[in-house]
């Protein structure tokens, strides 16, 4: 578990998972990528709050693109909210990496988490003990949440969603840096491929019929539309977050 202080607030629990993906970049050695500024930065209003979406990219070694995103109140720089998607270069077999938080009402009110198999036999083999354990981590602190039938083809059957228990939001920040931490174990490891390999075609392919899963996620589409206006957010999720290469 990382030593840094716990945070006391769901606000400071957002902000302490950003500064555990941070580290995550570092240890994995990745880059940052120069992304356009309409991307970067997008301002909106939410429940009657002025936001801002800032957004970074990087990129590296198994890594074929992360993206990490925070909402925060224009005001106060306050986090309300936290993305991450990880994707993995195909030949690596690694498993997609997602993580959402939203707060609502100052609680900490959704938490997605996941790692979409590209590779069955990867995933089996060192994906389902993560999740497995990060569902046995959080379940004592949050309130679990069905997978939507409309998502099985975006998240797994291991995905975690759940809302954080009232004064449980560090416990449950605890069990998710442990899960960011055996995350960069995973990807720190050498898992490659013939990039010619069937394997490696099929993982490809996997990516590429998540992102397009993702396109048409409606729910996301409509909730980033209220926010940041229709055109701002179809764009920002059809040609970048989700873009299908």
């Amino acid at each position: 578990m990382p030593s840094q202080t716990l945070p006391r607030t769901p606000s400071e629990s957002i902000s302490w998972l950003h500064e555990q993906t941070l580290v995550m970049v570092g240890k994995l050695t990745l880059r940052e990528k120069v992304i356009p500024s309409c991307y970067s930065l997008m301002r909106g209003t939410l429940c009657g709050h002025a936001i801002t979406l800032h957004t970074h990219r990087f990129t590296g070694s198994v890594v074929r693109c992360l993206t990490l995103a925070s909402v925060r109140k224009q005001k106060t720089s306050e986090m309300c909210g936290l993305a991450l998607i990880g994707l993995p270069t195909a030949s690596s077999l690694l498993p997609i990496v997602t993580m959402e938080l939203r707060l609502a009402s100052d609680a900490l009110s959704w938490v997605s988490i996941d790692l979409f198999p590209t590779d069955p036999s990867l995933f089996a083999s060192h994906a389902t003990p993560i999740l497995a354990s990060l569902r046995d981590r959080v379940s004592p602190h949050g309130t679990a949440h069905p997978r939507p039938t409309q998502r099985v083809d975006t998240l797994s059957p291991l995905a975690l969603l759940c809302q954080a228990s009232v004064g449980q939001e560090a416990a449950l920040t605890q069990a998710i840096g442990v899960f960011l931490q055996q995350v960069t174990t995973l990807f720190d490891r050498s898992h490659s491929e013939d990039t010619s390999s069937e394997r490696t075609q099929r993982a490809w392919q996997a990516q590429r019929d998540w992102l397009r899963g993702e396109q048409i996620n409606r729910r996301e589409s409509r909730a980033m539309s209220t926010v940041f206006g229709e055109p701002a957010a179809e764009r920002y999720l059809q040609d970048f977050l989700f873009n299908v290469p």
